[in-house]
């Protein structure tokens, strides 16, 4: 893009808010750019202007944004918040919809392998939560009852049993994650595995763990 052309280009999209018909030269622009997702982004602004591919192109570019796709699309084209959509613009709606759908619907194997990963996961975290609410009823329970027993033996196990459990549960839910394409909450996973799992592994074989007010 040479200078000239960028220098339209800004000034265009400067005037997209206070004048419709930039939105329109701007497509013009990009399309002679060879720019497809932004011709598309632009032209549905003009109904039956666009064309198939650049409407394909557009629908891919919202699908890598990811969040409410019609609040994206207004934002990205110039659509105010009351402005009617086009019907261009309301066919890359439903494109990305049901793409969003198709990755979704899992078939053969993978939905065998994704139900197996989230029922695990529910269970183990189930486990999880019981043990740390016996933990936590025995150990204050104790306490808030002035009993002179150690504490330290019962809050070490349900620490180590919540660790190991919930160590557990974010493995499981990973393969059901990964099939859907769940990126951030694979990422998240991981770190609360990895986490958890180093805390299960200094605490399980350290007998110096002493609870707070233990002996």
């Amino acid at each position: 893009m040479d200078r000239e052309t960028r220098e339209r280009r800004d000034r265009l999209l400067k005037e997209v808010g206070s004048r419709p018909e930039a939105r329109l030269e701007l497509a013009e622009l990009y399309r002679d750019l060879g720019h497809v997702d932004q011709a598309g982004r632009w032209g549905v602004s003009v109904d039956g202007w666009v064309r198939m591919r650049e409407l394909d192109a557009y629908a891919a570019l919202l699908r890598q944004q990811r969040p409410d796709a019609e609040s994206m699309l207004r934002r990205l084209s110039g659509f105010g918040r009351s402005q009617p959509l086009t019907a261009d613009a309301i066919s890359v709606l439903e494109d990305v919809a049901s793409a969003e759908d198709r990755a979704s619907s899992l078939t053969g194997w993978r939905a065998q392998v994704d139900t197996a990963s989230r029922i695990a996961a529910a269970a183990a975290t189930a486990i999880g939560v019981v043990v740390v609410v016996a933990m936590v009823l025995i150990v204050f329970g104790s306490a808030l009852a002035g009993s002179d027993e150690d504490l330290t033996p019962p809050a070490r196990v349900g620490v180590i049993m919540g660790a190991c459990v919930f160590t557990f549960a974010a493995a499981f839910r990973l393969p059901a994650s990964i099939l859907r394409r769940q990126w951030v909450r694979v990422g998240v996973l991981l770190v609360v595995a990895f986490v958890l799992g180093t805390l299960f592994a200094i605490l399980a074989p350290s007998p110096d763990f002493v609870y707070p007010g233990g002996r």
